[in-house]
C-alpha cells in the first residue's frame, strides 16, 4: 500500500501552487471577456461567464491535490460517480467553454504554465478572429422568439420564415407548460417583410406572439 501511495506522487509547496492558481484565475476571467464579447449563445452572457473562475479554480485545485497523492484520485472516481448535475447546458457552444475552462484549470493545476498560456493565446486568438469574421457578415440578422400553444408545430412556424426571411435558423425549442417558445435567428431584407412574418404568424393562431431583438445587441 505504502509503494502505491507513493507511485507518482509529489510535494506541491505553496509557492509552486499559488502562481499556478492565479494564472488559471486570470486566463478564466480573460475567456469570460472573450466570451462575452464573441459568442453566438442566447443565454445570459453575463451569468454564464460568471461561473468560468470558480470552474477553472476547482479543477486547478483538484489536480494540484491529486498529484500529492495517487490514492486521491482513484477516491475521485468514486466520489464523481455519485454526483448528478441538474442544470442542462442547453447550446454546444456553452459546453465548449465549461471544457475549455477544464482545460485551463488542469494545465494551471499540473504546474503547465508554458504549455497552458500557449494553447490559451491560440484558441482565444482562433476564437476572436471567428468572433470578428462573424459579426462583419451579421447583416441584418434579428433574434425572434415566438411563443404560441403547445399544438403549434415548429414546421408551420419554418414555413412562414422561409418565405420572407433570407437566412433562417432554429436555435432553441422549449415546451414550457402549455406553451411552445422556438427561439430563431433569421435576416430580414427590409421592414415590410418583418411586417409580414408578424402578420402569418398571427394568423396560425392569434394567440402566438412574436418578439424581434437585434441579434448583434445581445451580449
Amino acid at each position: 500500500m505504502d509503494s502505491l501511495s507513493s507511485l507518482g506522487s509529489r510535494d506541491v509547496t505553496v509557492l509552486e501552487f499559488l502562481p499556478n492558481l492565479l494564472l488559471a484565475a486570470l486566463l478564466s476571467h480573460v475567456l469570460s471577456l472573450v466570451y462575452q464579447r464573441f459568442a453566438q449563445s442566447l443565454s445570459n452572457k453575463r451569468t454564464f461567464a460568471a461561473t468560468f473562475l470558480p470552474i477553472t479554480l476547482t479543477t486547478a485545485m483538484i489536480i494540484a491535490i491529486l498529484q500529492t497523492n495517487i490514492v486521491l484520485s482513484l477516491g475521485l472516481v468514486g466520489a464523481l460517480s455519485i454526483i448528478r448535475f441538474r442544470t442542462a447546458i442547453k447550446e454546444p457552444e456553452e459546453l465548449s467553454y465549461i471544457f475549455f475552462c477544464i482545460a485551463i484549470g488542469l494545465g494551471a493545476g499540473a504546474g503547465q504554465r508554458g504549455l497552458t498560456l500557449l494553447g490559451f493565446v491560440t484558441v482565444t486568438g482562433i476564437l476572436c478572429g471567428r468572433g470578428l469574421f462573424q459579426r462583419k457578415d451579421d447583416g441584418k440578422n434579428l433574434m425572434l422568439t415566438v411563443t404560441g400553444p403547445q399544438r403549434l408545430e415548429v414546421e408551420q412556424i419554418l414555413e412562414v420564415l422561409k418565405d420572407s426571411c433570407t437566412l433562417v435558423d432554429l436555435k432553441r425549442l422549449e415546451d414550457v407548460d402549455d406553451t411552445v417558445e422556438a427561439v430563431f435567428v433569421v435576416e430580414l431584407d427590409s421592414v415590410e417583410a418583418l411586417t409580414k412574418v408578424r402578420t402569418r404568424l398571427r394568423a396560425l393562431d392569434d394567440r402566438i406572439t412574436s418578439t424581434f431583438v437585434d441579434h448583434r445587441q445581445l451580449a
